[in-house]
């Protein structure tokens, strides 16, 4: 084994908690259930891209609360991406 082996898992374990924690804080920054704005910003487009592009090219499932308000799960949001990737 070479000599500075226990200093590269340690690097590398330190590394993969850095990048989960990042990614835990990001996504624990958009709630749930998020309207059209925030479910634009979460996938990294603008709102127009969203109603214009995403939602008439998609089947991502949204709630909607009496005659106007549109809700997105944040799961739909992220199979929605997954399924997009190449």
């Amino acid at each position: 084994m070479p000599s500075n082996f226990d200093e590269e898992i340690q690097m590398a374990i330190d590394k993969a908690v850095t990048e989960i924690l990042s990614k835990s804080q990001n996504s624990s920054k958009y709630p749930e259930y998020m309207d059209i704005g925030t479910a634009a910003e979460y996938l990294g487009v603008s709102r127009n891209t969203m109603t214009q592009k995403v939602l008439k090219n998609s089947n991502i499932p949204m709630t909607l609360i009496g005659d106007r308000i549109t809700r997105f799960k944040k799961s739909d949001l992220d199979k929605y991406m997954s399924d997009k990737a190449i």
